[in-house]
Parts: C-alpha cells; structure tokens; sequence
C-alpha cells in the first residue's frame, strides 16, 4: 500500500525498493537482492540482469532506483533478512561494487487465510488421493 514496513503478512504483495547514489561512474550496474531466513540460509535471490533489464551506465552523482515487485510473498512465518548486492553483470563475484548484508530485517505473520504449510516459503501443490 506504498507504506514503508518491517512487517508483512504472508501471501501480501510486496515491493522491495533499492535506491541509491553512485558516487563514481561505472561501466555497468546490475542491482541484485537475496532474502535470507532467521538462520542466515539463502531463500530466494534476484538480480536486474536476470530479468533482462536493460544495463544502466550511471555517472558520478546519479541516483537509481530498482523495485522488485512480489506480487505473492508466500513466505512462512518468521523473520527475514534482504542483502542488497551492486555489481556487473549476472553475478556479485567478479566487480562487485557494494554489499550490504541485512539492509532490511523485517518479519512475515499469519495471512489472512489459513496458512497450510510449515516452512520458509510456500511452493504451488496440487494433492490427489491415488
């Protein structure tokens, strides 16, 4: 609801927003972000590159802003981390420019409709007697 929040109900639809200056230019930026469980384990990562965005070239002084945009956040109940990653190309290896690990920690509660699952995330199932 364009509301800033550290809590979000599980199934919401969720925007994770990344804004930032660049303090000196750089050949390519790709914007990458990685949920993590309360445990530190990776859940689900992203990045620009990946989704065929088109590769940004920003100078000294620019200011960016990527929304990754979860139309169903079927997390399970706890508490999440997002680490944002800024880098060239698919992956943070290699040029990577900045990390920051725990940008946001936020919690996922009960959603409206009753949970049925146990878990970090809520996967598509169907079930049938046999």
């Amino acid at each position: 609801n364009g509301v800033t929040t550290r809590a979000v109900s599980s199934h919401s639809a969720v925007i994770v927003r990344v804004r930032g200056i660049v303090h000196e230019a750089v050949e390519e930026l790709t914007v990458g972000i990685l949920l993590r469980d309360r445990l530190g384990n990776d859940v689900f990562g992203t990045n620009t590159f990946h989704h065929s965005s088109s590769s940004q070239h920003p100078a000294a002084g620019d200011v960016f802003q990527v929304d990754f945009a979860f139309p169903d956040l079927a997390l399970g109940l706890g508490s999440y981390s997002i680490t944002v990653a800024l880098h060239k190309r698919d992956a943070h290896v290699a040029d990577s420019y900045d990390w920051w690990d725990r940008a946001l920690v936020f919690a996922v509660t009960p959603a409206e409709r009753a949970s049925s699952f146990v878990g970090v995330c809520n996967l598509p199932v169907s079930v049938a007697w046999k």
